[in-house]
């Protein structure tokens, strides 16, 4: 972690929220602003993701631009606070007298003007820490302003989570068109099939009837076809798919399990996710003393009745659970590893438990202290989001995957009876099977409509690309 020096202390990162940043600082200003008679306006994206950083010193730093803000405003004057993304990174903007202007935050940002000490060194000093670029304009005249870029590491999340609703909606509304737009025309040709083969626009020959009834078994199996495969498929639930996806997570995974080692002291590290078809957590990566890990780590399995009973504990600073190694691992594991003591760490995203970190220690003393456990924190976040991004890609590949499977699967089975139904239609109204009345072309000109109007469905949604058949367009 970068230091900051005493004044800034050192950097506890955790999820971060821009806009509630700046809100709880506005509270904490309102009475500056009320001493100076100084006018406020806010305008926070709502779309604007997370950062990852350390809460308290974003506050200060942020603090002491707006500070300064407030402190050069002449009384009766106006501070403007923006927040927007660019790019993947989020921006803030502070400006006095309405000088919190976007559009020319990249300019400030590209040419940085030289800050030293104060309060807009310190908040130089505390963004630059957390990876991100700050500028100033300092001049008077047009009020002083200030852009702060910070990175939105959970773009990513975002990203897929839209990609993902958009891709299952996209499938729904396809199932909805298709299940309309298919049963209108269907049901006009059973709707006249069986009325010529009544009799009802005059009699037909045998061939005829016989014709007018394939036309109609055809339009009633696609029909069987539209209600089981179309219908069934609309009420079904992926919202699980892919929930065995973490089990992909071993190499980002193991990221984390080495920076565990490196920022919370400890000798081993141990990675676990949950997995449901199992009913169990299972491993995902281990770094540090390992061991002769191949043997034992690859079938090791932790019950939930066992996970819940031990983060059911109140023995650790935060989230950390400080336990015996062996109430968790096998007697050859601990021995193997030399673990004298251990420490579990949920691996959460809002509520739900994703997996583990079990911190073994062996050669080094187990001092899990508060500060340990907010940097454990931190990095159990971020191994959620790994987590949860992970799950996420997979159901996004699963719905996509399932989607084009329908799509061609769809169009292979439903063109078979559609080629009866137009082929019959067409020969039918053509007289191959004896002449018809002027009625009778009257309506098999509309079944032959219909069979038109089938295809164009069938073509118009179920052909994974631009190249349509056409073999039946008139």
């Amino acid at each position: 972690m970068q230091g900051l020096g005493e004044e800034a202390g050192h950097i506890l990162p955790q999820w971060a929220s821009v806009n509630r940043v700046v809100l709880d600082l506005f509270k904490q200003y309102e009475p500056a602003f009320n001493v100076k008679r100084i006018g406020t306006g806010l305008d926070l994206d709502p779309v604007v993701p997370l950062t990852w950083g350390d809460r308290a010193l974003l506050k200060r730093g942020f603090g002491g631009i707006l500070s300064h803000a407030v402190k050069h405003s002449v009384p009766g004057g106006l501070v403007v606070v923006k927040t927007t993304m660019s790019g993947d990174y989020v921006l803030l903007t502070v400006g006095e007298n309405g000088g919190a202007d976007a559009d020319d935050a990249e300019e400030l940002l590209d040419k940085p003007a030289l800050i030293s000490g104060g309060e807009l060194g310190l908040a130089e000093r505390i963004v630059r820490a957390h990876g991100g670029q700050i500028g100033v304009d300092l001049r008077r005249g047009r009020g002083s302003r200030c852009a702060v870029r910070l990175p939105a590491v959970a773009m990513e999340n975002a990203r897929l989570s839209e990609e993902l609703e958009q891709s299952r909606q996209g499938g729904r509304d396809l199932l909805a068109a298709l299940s309309y737009e298919l049963r209108t025309p269907l049901h006009a040709i059973m709707g006249y099939a069986d009325l010529l083969a009544e009799g009802t626009f005059g009699r037909m020959s045998r061939d005829q009837i016989d014709t007018v009834q394939r036309i109609d078994q055809g339009a009633r199996e696609l029909l069987h076809l539209v209600e089981g495969a179309i219908d069934a498929r609309s009420g079904a639930d992926d919202s699980e798919v892919g929930a065995d996806a973490s089990l992909r997570l071993p190499e980002r995974l193991h990221s984390f399990c080495q920076l565990a080692i490196e920022t919370l002291e400890c000798d081993t590290c141990l990675s676990f996710v949950w997995q449901p078809g199992s009913d169990s957590f299972v491993p995902a990566a281990i770094a540090g003393m390992i061991g002769r890990a191949d043997d034992w780590f690859p079938s090791a399995r932790l019950s939930p009745a066992q996970v819940s009973r031990l983060l059911s504990r109140d023995n650790g600073p935060g989230p950390a659970v400080l336990m015996d190694p062996r109430e968790l691992l096998a007697e050859t594991v601990v021995r193997d590893l030399r673990l004298h003591a251990t420490v579990l760490l949920p691996i959460r995203r809002g509520n739900d438990l994703l997996g583990l970190l079990v911190l073994g220690y062996a050669r080094r003393s187990c001092l899990f202290t508060a500060e340990h456990a907010h940097f454990a924190e931190g990095v159990c976040d971020l191994a959620g989001l790994a987590v949860e991004n992970s799950v996420l890609s997979e159901q996004l590949d699963h719905t996509q995957r399932l989607t084009a499977e329908f799509v061609s699967s769809m169009s292979h089975h439903s063109r078979i009876p559609l080629n009866v139904i137009i082929g019959y239609s067409d020969l039918l109204h053509e007289g191959e099977f004896g002449p018809l009345t002027d009625e009778q072309l009257g309506v098999t000109k509309r079944l032959r409509a219909s069979g038109r109007e089938l295809l164009a469905v069938i073509n118009r949604n179920l052909t994974p690309d631009e190249s349509v058949l056409r073999q039946y367009d008139a």
